[in-house]
């Protein structure tokens, strides 16, 4: 069975990034764990009792924010039993969270890391730090953002961005994008960004791949867009086609790269209501 990881910070619940997460497990028959890691400062004098106190504080805590969160998804998007038949596992940890985070990453076959922008804090790093991390970059986790200002939408209009520059596994990665956009019945618009007619396509493979998805499979699109300013053209195809999610994928170099050459969560703010899927291209 697929997994998919959610971590979350007790009192500064993300309860969109939270529905994100049980419609992806909902969809792609996954189990949805959400983990919960805190630590605990102690010292010498601490005794085994208050020690025990202080982790069922933080037990107590998380529970709260699971039955907040839901509460939320009953009450706003529950519409039928089966919405309500998700596997779950609640992992209550006493541990640095960015150090349990990528042990779990490591330790377990985790499909997709579901992340609110609000709890980046949990990583005590900046994203763009996160999704270079060697953990990630040796697992086949894919990484689901969801901005601080969205509110959840069914993805049905799914936006892949790219330039063709050369990947290390570009079939694989492709097979991950269809496989996530199928489990949302989503159209995928291919957007090649090129700076002119002449730009070269290094990943033939990626190229012949998509050419041939768009042949076979009905509804999906793929489209050309010249010129150098990628957000501007981004930002105005985003408006015109009503997309519900971006997907990227992270390699050593290319638009992933030319998209966020800033800080990372200075140039997401152009799609702050629209969550970002990254793929992160593995180290050969």
């Amino acid at each position: 069975m697929k997994k998919i990881l959610f971590p979350f910070q007790p009192g500064k619940e993300n309860r969109e990034a939270f529905i994100y997460a049980v419609k992806s497990a909902r969809n792609m028959n996954a189990e949805l764990i959400m983990l919960n890691a805190f630590d605990v400062d102690v010292d010498d004098s601490i005794t085994k009792e208050k020690y025990a106190l202080l982790l069922k504080e933080n037990w107590m805590k998380a529970y709260a924010s699971i039955a907040n969160f839901n509460h939320h998804y009953v009450k706003n998007y529950a519409r039928m039993e089966g919405d309500l038949r998700i596997k779950s596992d609640y992992r209550f940890i006493h541990g640095k969270p960015s150090v349990e985070v990528f042990r779990m990453l490591e330790q377990e076959e985790i499909d997709l890391l579901i992340i609110g922008l609000s709890d980046l804090e949990i990583f005590r790093m900046k994203l763009s730090e996160l999704l270079n991390h060697r953990v990630l970059k040796k697992t086949i986790t894919s990484v689901l953002i969801i901005p601080e200002e969205c509110c959840f939408k069914s993805i049905k209009n799914l936006l892949y961005a790219t330039d063709f520059h050369k990947l290390n596994s570009s079939k694989f990665m492709l097979n991950q994008l269809m496989k996530f956009a199928r489990s949302f019945n989503a159209t995928v618009h291919f957007l090649h960004f090129a700076e002119g007619k002449e730009d070269a396509i290094e990943d033939k493979e990626g190229y012949e791949v998509i050419t041939e998805l768009v042949k076979q499979e009905k509804g999906h699109l793929f489209k050309v867009i010249e010129g150098k300013d990628i957000n501007t053209s981004m930002s105005e195809y985003i408006a015109r086609n009503a997309i519900d999610c971006i997907a990227v994928i992270k390699h050593h170099r290319g638009i992933f790269e030319n998209l966020f050459h800033r800080s990372f969560t200075e140039s997401f703010s152009i799609q702050s209501q629209i969550p970002m899927l990254v793929l992160i291209d593995k180290e050969l």
